[in-house]
């Protein structure tokens, strides 16, 4: 069906939602690969396949394009394993919340759909499943198939309708041309005649007209048989905005970007406004990174990195509020953003996961919340003040019983020991830890009660579970947090000034007889490039290569997607260590349960370079045969994370994937910078004993180096 008669199908049956003065239309993209889409594999630059959108970005820009007020809505904000890289849009930033699964049935979806659906209610759902769910070669096969997901399909509709009887269904076709996939269509176009209503209309998107799914044909739309390349992203975006266009027409439309405008703001909302005590001290120990935002400008956009890190509270949309914030008010800041919080991840585990996603991002400023041991908590601060420059905000927890409001609030009476463990954490150790490290403490918990208090609220308010955050608790957590997100030459230079240094080329450094030479104090080396180009440059330190550095290499997460089942993100195995130097490959575990004891796993262990390692058990210490592979017994991970991604009971057997990752460059090769308002970094070394060595580029004065950031993290590594 083309956009045209789509488009006039929808207006004659009467399809259009009920005006709204200021709420924006909510949209929930459910699905699997082809909704969730995919950054590089492990976050590896270089990898095997092709980074995807997904067609939700380009169809977000079709929405800001048309001026239509929409926020997506969904459980999950990230790609598969990472994110693609989500571009701001003519002054907006991409909203990332979405309901696709990499690789789940329609049948699994449709099981796990209630429990996902407890923190938002859609108004239009855009449903894109079932290629999962066709299996085998048979005939009978097929047909069994396509029963499953009329049957997975028919539940999800009615998830959808409990929740809000005016749902809006906008059901996508698989466009796979093969069979069954035609049949599939067929029988999806009667499902949807079926069971659509007036009030709750089911609209049939076919996205199969025009495309090509064999990656070697010049129109291709796909990378690889399966998953959207990009102009397959924009044609799939393209049928679903015809399709949502009846639905847009009365809502209010989006304001316009403002201007720079450093003063966090509370946006316009349902909820009762906040009053915040005299914040005058507040940032004081984030202004480098506030620096860095409020003096970027339309000719210098410093780039700035936030990491959002934690458990299933900064999992919550809080996060993506505080991110859009930033993102308004400092519209020339080059803003890198990414969230690795972990649900279900207390600090126990947390400590171990920071190897592979917290440091080796090395943030400018580490947004941080986690429940669990005090004393892994306290590791997880001291190890980022160890391996990184990042200044470090802090959040205690927020109020969730009513006694929290007249708990001790005095540290001396609050021993770890007591009995009072909540308050011992808010009140005690998380101030102390502050105030040892020079971070930031966000107070949100002070702030949560005067907030309850003043508007004669109960904790519940806020909730949406015994301690997870409602849309009202999302709001006031993101107010929180933004008050504290403040530049003020007043409070004085952050001590992380002093540890990364900018050093011009020309200007305090300089070619001499072919070579740029630095004597330097710090653990990580960066060049900022500028435009033109030369042949690469040797780069050595102290006079090796850095890839002769064993500390520059790491590993990146552990994961398994167990046959048959969708990719589980939270790592099964950590922390992997080594006891010799590293080479840069793909490492495969085969893991099986043991005969005698399930809980147990026997397993084999291969290199892609390395090649087989040996095999063990997970309750003996293993030891690979080239010790580039050392793993603990209490370092298995597995029954927890694969029930954490609903895959109950482990399976028989399973395949554990991980990477080494280089963390260095023996060359530096222009990255070609075509706009020069924006710095375009090289990392030379990430990971060097924080201590002084010597840097030294061999090149000419044509070698397209501006400048030399150097980062001393503030203690020593450990």
């Amino acid at each position: 069906m083309n956009t045209y008669r789509l488009i006039l199908l929808a207006l004659m049956l009467g399809f259009a939602l009920p005006a709204r003065a200021a709420a924006p239309l909510r949209i929930v993209c459910l699905g699997d690969s082809i909704t969730q889409g995919r950054g590089d594999h492990s976050g590896v630059r270089g990898a095997k396949w092709t980074p995807t959108f997904s067609y939700r970005y380009p169809l977000w820009k079709l929405l800001v394009d048309a001026g239509a007020r929409v926020d997506f809505v969904g459980s999950l904000q990230t790609g598969f394993e990472s994110n693609p890289e989500w571009a701001d849009y003519r002054g907006r930033s991409f909203d990332p919340d979405h309901e696709g699964h990499w690789g789940w049935k329609a049948l699994e979806v449709a099981k796990k759909l209630p429990g996902w659906m407890a923190g938002y209610t859609p108004d239009v759902a855009l449903v894109l499943l079932g290629a999962n769910d066709i299996t085998g070669k048979t005939p009978e096969e097929h047909r069994a198939g396509i029963e499953r997901v009329r049957g997975a399909m028919t539940d999800i509709f009615a998830t959808f309708r409990k929740k809000n009887p005016k749902v809006a269904i906008l059901l996508g076709q698989c466009y796979q041309e093969w069979a069954p996939f035609p049949a599939l269509r067929t029988a999806m176009t009667e499902l949807a005649k079926a069971q659509s209503t007036a009030e709750s209309p089911i609209v049939i998107v076919d996205h199969s007209a025009g495309w090509v799914s064999d990656p070697k044909k010049p129109d291709t739309t796909t990378v690889d048989w399966v998953h959207p390349n990009p102009a397959g992203d924009e044609k799939l975006a393209r049928n679903w905005f015809a399709a949502l266009t009846p639905f847009l027409g009365k809502i209010q439309a989006m304001p316009k970007a403002s201007a720079v405008d450093s003063k966090p703001t509370a946006a316009t909302s349902p909820y009762p406004p906040v009053k915040f005590p005299d914040a005058s001290g507040w940032g004081k120990n984030i202004q480098r990174t506030m620096r860095l935002l409020a003096t970027s400008t339309a000719e210098k956009r410093n780039t700035v990195r936030i990491l959002f890190y934690g458990q299933s509270i900064t999992e919550q949309k809080w996060a993506n509020l505080v991110a859009e914030d930033l993102r308004r008010r400092f519209p020339h800041a080059n803003l890198v953003v990414e969230n690795r919080a972990l649900g279900g991840f207390a600090s126990q585990l947390l400590a171990k996961t920071a190897d592979t996603d917290l440091y080796p991002f090395q943030p400018d400023l580490l947004i941080f919340h986690v429940y669990g041991a005090h004393d892994k908590y306290e590791h997880i601060i001291r190890r980022t003040r160890e391996r990184t420059t990042a200044e470090i905000l802090m959040q205690n927890d927020h109020v969730t019983v009513p006694a929290d409001f007249t708990e001790e609030t005095d540290a001396a009476k609050l021993p770890p020991a007591g009995k009072h463990w909540d308050a011992f954490m808010n009140h005690n150790w998380l101030p102390s830890l502050a105030k040892k490290y020079g971070v930031e403490l966000c107070d949100q918990r002070a702030l949560w009660k005067a907030y309850l208090a003043e508007n004669k609220l109960e904790p519940k308010a806020l909730l949406r579970d015994s301690v997870h955050l409602n849309a009202h608790g999302e709001w006031f957590m993101a107010e929180c947090v933004k008050a504290y997100l403040r530049y003020d030459p007043k409070l004085g230079p952050s001590p992380a000034e002093d540890w990364v240094k900018t050093y011009e080329v020309g200007k305090d450094v300089r070619w001499a007889d072919g070579k740029l030479r630095l004597d330097f104090d710090g653990s990580r080396v960066e060049v900022i490039g500028k435009s033109g180009t030369a042949a690469p440059a040797a780069v050595r330190i102290d006079g090796r290569k850095p890839s002769a550095f064993a500390e520059l290499y790491g590993f990146t997460r552990a994961v398994t997607q167990p046959e048959g089942k969708w990719l589980v993100k939270w790592p099964v195995i950590a922390p992997i260590t080594s006891e010799k130097p590293l080479l840069v490959e793909d490492w495969t575990l085969e893991a099986r349960k043991d005969a005698a004891n399930d809980k147990l796993f026997t397993f084999t262990l291969a290199g892609a370079k390395t090649g087989a390692d040996g095999e063990g058990r997970s309750d003996t210490r293993f030891v690979s045969k080239s010790s580039r592979v050392v793993i603990e017994t209490n370092d298995w991970n597995v029954a927890y994370a694969t029930s954490l991604a609903g895959i109950k009971p482990v399976p028989e057997k399973f395949t554990v994937k991980w990477k080494v990752e280089p963390r260095f460059a023996d060359e530096f090769v222009s990255p070609g910078v075509k706009d020069a308002t924006t710095e375009i970094t090289v990392t030379l070394a990430q990971g060097l004993p924080n201590a002084k060595h010597t840097l030294e580029i061999s090149g000419s004065a044509a070698t397209p180096i501006a400048a030399l950031h150097i980062y001393r993290a503030p203690l020593g590594r450990k």
